[in-house]
């Protein structure tokens, strides 16, 4: 059986990606696109209206946020664990991974250079894509600050849902020198370490217990 071959769309998102990383927003054209992904050029309005939309799925993709695992997601799945305390520190642990799962442990290599590439050189659209995905991302945080702190004030929920955030701003913002400095199981050991300090800040705060993964 011959292997599958990739949709028009997937290709376009897929090769969209590589340039932008390697490139740059700005100096990559919808036929330069096209022609890599080895589509009619009218292939690109017709899937994605234009390059701002595509270069949004293209990011959407890159962390994964088809398949995030919000608290709406967990309250979907197990009503019953905002039930206790420890079920709500476990509902934090678990949201909390995957967030640094999704957007800061980026494994594919394409990926994590078009998100460096955004920090250090970000483009003209980045401001306008991060803003709203921010305030997305930031809304969802403070409704389940919310959620498990009715009583909680504005600053208290600013200041929680800001963590994550905070830790992957400073991850990208040193990634090259970390790299270059420590070798590779070291660097490892201290993307553990923040995913599980950063978890645990956010359920101490609330009050709650530790789950039993965050105290070893």
């Amino acid at each position: 059986m011959s292997p599958r071959v990739p949709s028009g769309r997937k290709r376009i998102l897929k090769e969209a990606g590589l340039l932008f990383a390697e490139h740059g927003y700005d100096n990559v054209s919808t036929r330069q696109i096209a022609d890599q992904a080895k589509v009619r050029h009218g292939s690109i309005y017709y899937h994605f209206e234009n390059k701002e939309n595509l270069y949004s799925l293209v990011f959407r993709e890159v962390y994964d946020l088809d398949n995030a695992l919000t608290y709406k997601v967990l309250q979907q799945q197990e009503p019953l664990i905002f039930d206790t305390e420890e079920g709500k520190a476990y509902a934090i642990q678990r949201v909390v991974f995957d967030y640094f799962h999704r957007h800061v442990f980026i494994t594919e290599e394409w990926k994590r250079k078009l998100v460096y590439r955004e920090m250090l050189q970000p483009s003209s659209i980045f401001r306008s894509y991060v803003e709203k995905k921010l305030k997305e991302e930031t809304d969802n945080m403070t409704e389940f600050f919310y959620k498990l702190c009715p009583e909680g004030t504005a600053a208290d929920a600013y200041f929680w849902t800001q963590l994550p955030c905070a830790e992957a701003l400073y991850f990208f913002m040193t990634l090259e020198f970390v790299e270059n400095q420590f070798d590779k199981d070291f660097i490892e050991e201290v993307n553990k370490t923040i995913i599980k300090r950063t978890a645990t800040l956010m359920i101490l705060f609330m009050g709650f217990p530790l789950p039993p993964m965050l105290e070893k």
